[in-house]
């Protein structure tokens, strides 16, 4: 997480409970454990998404950006799927390497598969046969 503006108690720093992402899945953290990233604007936070961590209050007028960044490995299907995140349309637009790191290449053979292709193969399919469809619409009016 990147700071674009400075993160303070008093506009809803970060909250996270140090240590928490080594705890078993029934334990819950108390307000009391919480604590908050305070950094200035241009500072990074790295940590595991397991980390219990959220957004705190925000008690000023003013506002705290920041830019997430999460990575997960192409062939795994995450929690945050990126892959529904950028419309197919805008997919050519986009560095390859990029692409294939949101999750449209798999690297593990049958894990991820659409199809039984990759799940870019799979898209172009779907938008050729949409294109297609259009087209045919067309020249029916």
């Amino acid at each position: 997480m990147v700071a674009l503006d400075a993160f303070t108690e008093t506009n809803g720093a970060t909250a996270i409970v140090p240590k928490s992402h080594l705890w078993g899945e029934k334990r819950l953290p108390t307000r009391s454990e919480t604590l908050p990233v305070v950094m200035e604007s241009g500072s990074m936070a790295y940590f595991l998404s397991t980390l219990w961590h959220g957004g705190g209050q925000n008690n000023s007028k003013e506002e705290r950006r920041s830019l997430n960044m999460q990575y997960c490995q192409p062939w795994l299907r995450p929690f945050e799927n990126h892959i529904l995140a950028v419309s197919w349309d805008k997919l050519n637009q986009i560095p390859p390497k990029v692409v294939d790191m949101m999750g449209y290449k798999v690297g593990i053979p049958m894990v991820g598969h659409v199809e039984g292709s990759t799940p870019l193969r799979a898209v172009n399919r779907r938008l050729k046969e949409y294109r297609n469809e259009k087209l045919r619409n067309k020249t029916k009016l």
